[in-house]
């Protein structure tokens, strides 16, 4: 990705992310009153649900809140494929809905135009990293990033084609760094159990 305010590669542009994708940020139905959590039917996310540095493929959550508490609150419901990203506390959590869904206030909605292709705005926006986006925020130390701020963000664009490339090699990668991570707890737990085993037999003498 290039760096914003750099010239960007033959046949891509930069934008501004309100001019290709709408925003929306989530609402948290009130808790006083149990007919918006009961029956639990629709994916509610808070950043919790999202873990840090990468992008997660979301399709539950902690947390579920019923049709009234969608209808009859600040709640919204998010089409599949909305990129989801924190705005406010934790910043810089991301996300891509894997179903229609829901999420709380500290969750921007980005709803992406034809032009988009979501996983690489997603794979954009963890580019920036906690640092970058709140800049967004006036400072490196923000811990809001309102609605027009971040329709204001220059994302760079190249052709819906090379989109899907980008995005085709990340999640290559992004597979890879996966397995190297499992790899890595299996190991991990192996050396704990063989020291734990050695040490067991050191007690007994052997």
């Amino acid at each position: 990705f290039p760096r914003p305010g750099t010239e960007p590669p033959p046949g891509w542009r930069w934008v501004r992310l309100g001019e290709v994708c709408e925003t929306k940020m989530g609402g948290t139905p009130s808790t006083k009153d149990a007919e918006y959590w009961e029956p639990p039917e629709i994916v509610w996310v808070t950043p919790e649900d999202l873990e840090k540095c990468e992008l997660n493929r979301v399709f539950s959550s902690r947390r579920l809140i019923s049709r009234a508490g969608l209808e009859k609150s600040s709640a919204k419901l998010f089409p599949h494929k909305t990129v989801l990203l924190s705005t406010t506390a934790t910043i810089g959590k991301v996300g891509v809905a894997e179903k229609p869904l829901s999420a709380n206030q500290q969750i921007s909605g980005i709803i992406c135009g034809d032009y988009v292709n979501p996983e690489f705005l997603a794979y954009y926006l963890l580019r920036l990293g906690e640092t970058g986006l709140k800049q967004l925020g006036g400072t490196a130390t923000a811990t809001h990033i309102n609605q027009t701020n971040l329709r204001s963000l220059p994302i760079p664009l190249p052709p819906l084609e090379e989109q899907r490339r980008i995005v085709a090699h990340l999640e290559a990668v992004q597979a890879k760094v996966r397995a190297l991570k499992e790899a890595q707890a299996a190991t991990e737990a192996e050396l704990q159990r063989l020291e734990q085993a050695i040490l067991d037999k050191a007690f007994r003498g052997e």
